[in-house]
């Protein structure tokens, strides 16, 4: 699915976050989102943990099939990431190795291409 077609199909107040994290900087989006999103009212956190653990729960039901538990997991932190700094950050890390390790893996998968062409 294309990211905008799976930001118009949120509620009007949840489409400016989306946009604001998918179009942020890499290896910063999350906590550029914390800062702009955290709230000091206990109620609107715990209401994200609330969020945040039925995500874990679908991630916990669906951990049999592969694949779809891990998304409901990484919903979780994400919630969790507007109110907490910690996750954040863990996502934000998550993203910058995920990004230097496919780099590497396009680049060896390039070299690997050279080689079978010079053969």
């Amino acid at each position: 699915m294309p990211r905008n077609a799976f930001i118009d199909k949120l509620p009007e107040f949840a489409k400016e976050r989306a946009k604001q994290v998918i179009e942020g900087e890499p290896g910063k989006r999350f906590s550029a989102y914390h800062q702009r999103f955290r709230s000091g009212n206990p109620l609107v956190k715990a209401m994200m943990f609330l969020l945040a653990g039925v995500f874990w729960i679908i991630a916990l039901v669906l951990s049999v099939a592969p694949g779809p538990g891990f998304l409901f997991f990484l919903m979780g932190l994400a919630v969790l990431a507007a109110q907490f700094r910690p996750p954040a950050e863990l996502l934000d890390a998550a993203e910058s190795r995920i990004a230097g390790m496919l780099k590497s893996l396009r680049e060896h998968k390039r070299g690997e291409k050279t080689n079978a062409g010079g053969d």
